[in-house]
């Protein structure tokens, strides 16, 4: 459910204004309302450091070795770990590395250069220099090298069928041919040694980071101090004072109010409890209780929150999402494998002592829910004689077999069928709210979109299933007019009657509302993707299977079928975070009327630094 919030001014001294943040940070109840970002010149200062252990954070091994001695250079005056000297350490090691790595590929590029030349020794060309004489390199064609008339004496040094390298040595008053290649400033040898030199150099930076990977725990907990000292710089920053008073406003949950009103009464302050006016911004506390609590890690993922004037739909969410996970990960065998897995977790969670939370137990619930759909369509690993023995048999549902050609339509019908359960139940959960609410009137044109998505399930099951299994009924029509009339005369109802209808009947509104009851046969078609998904799931599998089989060999047979599952497997965990989220955030919520616009509940919070 969505949390009530209070609207609230904690009053102050202006004397005592940094210690009452304290107080209030350390009370974590009070979510602040920045009205402006004013500049904080030690804010500013945080803000840099914060942004270097960040830095530093992202560039430390993600298996760090056991804590190492600290180095002098990285402690304190205390002699404890300094963790702006080793984000800073960190991010010089960054940029020395990345100054080797250009070295390196430099020196790459210069042997490249220089290989083909590795017999002229630049000493020796010097040598030439001082002699009177120049040398001059020159990569020819063999038809070129036929025509080359330069006088001096030339010295084929390395020859292929494509090109010839030429050294051409001159008197220094004679004329060199154009095109002459530029010569290597050092040999190859010494080339070589400063690539090994440098590759030493990277080594040891390498290893010297892995080194300060152990501090990252330091790290973590100097990023969270920072965090906590920016916020209370913004939170002080948009305490405002007048005269010998200073106030804060915030947001509370209606329910920790009396918590609010007990620190007021012992520390002094003046406290002013409002609910919140129609146009505030009032922030989203939501508290899932019982299985809703379930689907918090997929809320954690997408991050989105509703609206305060919204509604919590974590129930509907899970029933929904649970289904189509089912259906478009559409195997019995690889529900048994996520099943394997979430046990796995719970294991390792009770031998750390770990309680077991949300996320595992959602993992429970929809491998079971995927097991359910494999064993009831005969889906195991894509293997059908899995499906033909007795026990596994026996569980299939002859309409919904996936390896017999009658499932086709009977699936499109369940897709459809959960269309239109789902859109009903946004456009039913409206009416209850409008008949809650001070426009009753407008129930009557949520009752006319239910009649809608109703008409529009019948039309689509003619369309796109069977037209002879589904015909058209003729109500269908009826209940299309008739649910489109209530739409225009009763959604915009708003108190006077005469005026609602009149604003249903403007040319924007009619507009607005054709284009919805297009949407709304588009919503029920696009349940289609639980379909072809999951068939798409299936067909994989198999042809895993046949590839696999068709091998004759056992390795190559072993190595096929882990790859070709592994990937299937993949390939359907991303389908159902687009397809299985997508049809409640948009097709669901969009029937809700949600935008999903809302802005987490985050009270201030403050730990004194010792």
């Amino acid at each position: 459910m969505i949390v009530p919030m209070k609207k609230v001014s904690v009053l102050m001294l202006a004397s005592r204004k940094d210690r009452t943040v304290e107080e209030l940070g350390e009370l974590g109840v009070l979510h602040v309302s920045v009205t402006e970002q004013k500049h904080d010149p030690e804010a500013s200062g945080i803000v840099h450091d914060l942004d270097q252990v960040n830095r530093a954070l992202r560039l430390v091994s993600a298996e760090p070795l056991e804590f190492q001695e600290v180095p002098d250079a990285l402690k304190d005056e205390q002699g404890r770990v300094n963790p702006k000297s080793v984000a800073e350490r960190i991010l010089e090691l960054d940029e020395r590395h990345a100054s080797l790595t250009d070295t390196l590929d430099q020196l790459s590029d210069e042997r490249r250069r220089a290989e083909p030349w590795q017999d002229a020794n630049p000493g020796d060309l010097d040598d030439l220099d001082r002699a009177g004489y120049h040398a001059y390199l020159y990569v020819l064609t063999p038809d070129r090298y036929e025509r080359f008339g330069a006088e001096g004496t030339r010295i084929v040094v390395r020859q292929d069928k494509t090109s010839i390298h030429v050294l051409l040595v001159q008197r220094n008053d004679q004329k060199p041919p154009a095109g002459f290649y530029p010569r290597p400033e050092r040999s190859v040898s010494e080339i070589d040694a400063a690539r090994e030199q440098t590759e030493t150099e990277i080594s040891s930076v390498v290893g010297e980071m892995r080194r300060l990977s152990s501090f990252s725990r330091t790290l973590v907990d100097e990023r969270e101090r920072l965090e906590a000292q920016l916020e209370y710089r913004t939170v002080r920053t948009n305490t405002r004072e007048e005269g010998r008073v200073a106030y804060i406003t915030g947001w509370v949950p209606f329910d920790l109010v009396p918590r609010l009103q007990r620190a007021a009464s012992d520390h002094g302050w003046g406290l002013l409890v409002q609910d919140p006016a129609p146009d505030d911004d009032v922030p989203v506390h939501i508290r899932r209780k019982g299985v809703s609590r379930l689907i918090q890690p997929v809320f954690d993922l997408i991050k989105t929150i509703p609206g305060y004037h919204e509604r919590d739909i974590s129930f509907p969410f899970l029933v929904f999402f649970t289904v189509f996970f089912a259906m478009i990960i559409s195997d019995g065998g690889y529900g048994l494998l996520l099943f394997g897995a979430a046990i796995g977790l719970t294991i390792g969670m009770k031998r750390k002592g770990t309680a077991v939370g949300p996320p595992v137990l959602l993992l429970y619930v929809l491998s079971l829910a995927t097991v359910f759909w494999g064993a009831v369509t005969g889906v195991w690993f894509g293997y059908e004689p899995l499906a033909q023995t007795p026990l596994l048999g026996s569980l299939v549902i002859p309409a919904l077999d996936n390896f017999e050609p009658v499932s086709t339509e009977n699936l499109l019908f369940l897709c459809f069928t959960l269309a239109a359960m789902q859109l009903s139940v946004a456009h039913i959960w409206n009416t209850i709210d409008e008949l809650r609410g001070p426009h009753k009137l407008k129930a009557l044109g949520e009752l006319g979109w239910l009649a809608v998505v109703l008409a529009v399930y019948n039309l689509v099951l003619n369309l796109v299933v069977n037209e002879t299994a589904y015909p058209l009924l003729d109500a269908t029509p009826v209940a299309a007019g008739v649910g489109i009339i209530a739409v225009i005369l009763f959604s915009n109802q708003e108190g006077n009657i005469f005026k609602g209808i009149a604003k249903g009947l403007s040319v924007p509104n009619l507009i607005q509302t054709a284009l919805s009851s297009i949407n709304a046969f588009a919503d029920t078609v696009s349940y289609i993707r639980l379909f072809a998904v999951g068939l798409a799931s299936v067909e994989i599998a198999i042809a895993a299977n046949e590839l696999a089989i068709g091998t004759g060999n056992p390795v190559a047979m072993i190595l096929i079928l882990l790859v070709g599952h592994t990937l299937n497997v993949a390939m359907g965990a991303m389908s159902v975070l687009v397809h299985g989220i997508r049809l409640n955030m948009l097709e669901f919520s969009g029937h809700l009327g949600m935008e999903w616009s809302g802005s987490e509940y985050k009270p201030f919070q403050y730990v004194r630094q010792s």
